[in-house]
């Protein structure tokens, strides 16, 4: 007989071993879910149980140390380093009757070199401590399943929905469920930038789950341009939804895998099931681009979100000079020991075997083990100047300065986003000049990952500059376009034309400007850009426009049609492409 096998509830029976039957129940594997309702207010439930489950708030701290905890965690962690063990014992020896030192300048000098370190140690912790708050005191329109507010990104819940608008980090980990493009139109998709989570600035694209058969209310895009109208649009889309149908998402217990997630949107109200996975995920951390506004439902916050489930505590590090330091220390130690044990031995061979000749030499009436002990602590505190203690305190000094300098320099200062270098680890200043190998997976880790377009062959004619090793490639013309304007106006092609062999040119860099997924963006400063999943498709495209194909927008138009007696839209890509004047 085969295997078989019984399901029986949560157990499966397998009666294909002539096993008792206490050892034949084998328990079946469940994986934790969590069910997330739409205005829940913060709490919810697991899936297999009808309790109420709280979820821990939005609040995040990634400071090392606390207010409480500061002062003893931090001396733990110095007493990692040999040298403080060293002069702490020598402080302490200096309390000692047998001290031949005055204990003041011991111990006030190990204080100095352990409140350096923390006076360090607590600078760095603050600047950590203040970029939590500013993450913490975002605000944000939330709808908490009654009503809107604008609430800071500490007081989200899951349950909530949250509207972010363009260029703003997501407070929490959010299933998209409705978004309107740059120009104000309904969408199904946005595009977020995820260099905070995995170091790419490339686009990722994000859909929408589809939440209702129904569409969305179309009111309050009259002015796509301003952005309180986008919010409201969201507002009413989301309250609309929550009051026609409610809402509730069963998804998986919260864990560190960035890209993976399985989920099930369940629309109340006699609607449908519809599965959901990290393509409908927007991650904390991550910024929206492109895109007007999204509305999504909150479902992980705070320390159960995938960034903070991924973000490991500051470590304690060391730098290579440190770990140098600490071998020689070591190595000045065994020398100093070798002293100490041969003055010690000298002064017990003194004492009994000189003092007694004389006279005014006093003798101790002491055995000769104390006597042996006594000398081998006066020696260590008379020697303790081989370890100079002074080289710490002006080691603290140099890497906070050094610090100060790395945030000051102007020829680390980014002037597109007005960003200097920030330090968040003086201890490793001197890492920086001691590189000698670098592994990377990919250019964009190291570089700018940005692409340029320096030369191209149309129809076995060449164009461009083939030296351009000199050239700095910035600008709007990243090669050079006069051959290429002369090339077009040799024979001026109709603008709807895309006959290849009479005007190769024209259809070359007319087809750059239409055959992509790139995302134009206007700005009153820079005027117009694009950006894209990918720095080559903006290459190619800023090459077109560099010769007066030049892209302006991408939408979605909606087209009616009738099938089956229902009118059903349709979205359609409509390109704009026009000659610059």
């Amino acid at each position: 007989m085969g295997n078989v096998a019984t399901r029986v509830g949560h157990w499966v029976w397998d009666t294909s071993r002539s096993l008792p039957l206490a050892s034949r129940c084998i328990p079946k594997r469940k994986i934790p879910r969590r069910i997330v309702v739409l205005g829940g207010g913060g709490s919810g439930r697991r899936a297999d149980t009808n309790g109420v489950l709280p979820f821990c708030s939005n609040n995040i701290s990634t400071t090392k140390y606390s207010w409480w905890n500061f002062l003893f965690l931090n001396l733990w962690h110095q007493l990692h380093r040999p040298a403080n063990v060293y002069f702490i014992i020598i402080a302490i020896l200096t309390l000692t009757p047998l001290s031949p030192l005055s204990p003041g300048p011991g111990v006030l000098t190990i204080l100095v070199v352990l409140g350096a370190t923390a006076l360090r140690e607590a600078y760095e912790d603050i600047k950590r401590w203040r970029a939590d708050v500013r993450d913490n005191r975002r605000k944000y329109n939330v709808y908490n399943g009654s009503a809107w507010r604008y609430a800071s990104s500490q007081s989200i819940n899951v349950g909530d929905v949250v509207v972010v608008e363009r260029d703003k980090v997501f407070p929490a980990d959010l299933l998209l469920l409705a978004s309107l493009d740059s120009s104000g139109v309904p969408s199904p998709h946005c595009y977020v930038e995820t260099s905070n989570l995995d170091g790419e600035r490339n686009l990722k694209l994000r859909s929408a789950v589809r939440v209702s058969d129904d569409p969305l209310p179309e009111e309050g895009c009259d002015l796509p341009e301003s952005k309180r109208r986008v919010a409201e649009y969201l507002r009413d889309a989301m309250q609309a939804l929550q009051e026609r149908s409610g809402c509730e998402v069963e998804c998986d217990e919260p864990n560190p895998k960035l890209y993976e997630l399985t989920g099930t949107f369940r629309v109340g109200g006699g609607g449908s099931e519809r599965g959901c996975d990290e393509t409908n995920v927007l991650l904390r951390g991550s910024k929206l681009k492109n895109t007007g506004a999204v509305a999504g439902l909150v479902i992980y916050t705070g320390e159960e979100t995938k960034y903070m489930l991924n973000t490991t505590p500051p470590p304690q590090k060391t730098s290579n000079i440190e770990r140098l330091m600490n071998r020689y220390i070591f190595i000045v130690l065994a020398c100093q020991l070798t002293f100490i044990i041969f003055s010690a031995i000298m002064g017990v061979y003194f004492q009994f075997g000189v003092a007694p000749d004389h006279w005014y030499i006093e003798v101790e009436d002491s055995s000769v083990l104390w006597i042996l002990v006594s000398r081998l602590v006066q020696y260590l505190l008379l020697y303790n100047a081989f370890i100079p203690i002074s080289l710490y305190v002006t080691l603290e000094f140099i890497r906070v300065m050094q610090a100060a300098f790395l945030e000051w320099d102007e020829n680390m200062h980014y002037a597109p986003t007005d960003t200097y270098c920030s330090v968040r680890t003086a201890g490793l200043n001197e890492e920086l000049g001691q590189v000698e190998y670098i592994f990377s997976d990919k250019t964009g880790t190291l570089t700018q990952n940005k692409m340029i377009f320096r030369m191209c062959t149309v129809a076995g004619e060449r164009f461009g500059n083939i030296d351009y090793r000199n050239q700095s490639g910035d600008g709007d013309a990243p090669f050079d376009t006069a051959e290429i304007t002369q090339a077009i106006a040799r024979s001026p092609p109709d603008a709807a034309s895309l006959d290849f062999a009479a005007h190769p040119a024209h259809c070359f860099f007319a087809l750059l400007s239409l055959c992509h997924s790139v995302i134009a963006v206007r700005d009153k400063k820079r005027g117009m850009s694009y950006e894209s999943t990918s720095p080559d498709e903006t290459a190619l495209v800023d090459a077109a426009k560099a010769v007066d194909y030049v892209f302006f927008v991408r939408a979605l138009t909606r087209l009616s049609e009738k099938k089956k007696k229902r009118t059903e839209t349709k979205p359609t890509r409509t390109h704009i492409v026009t000659p610059s004047t």
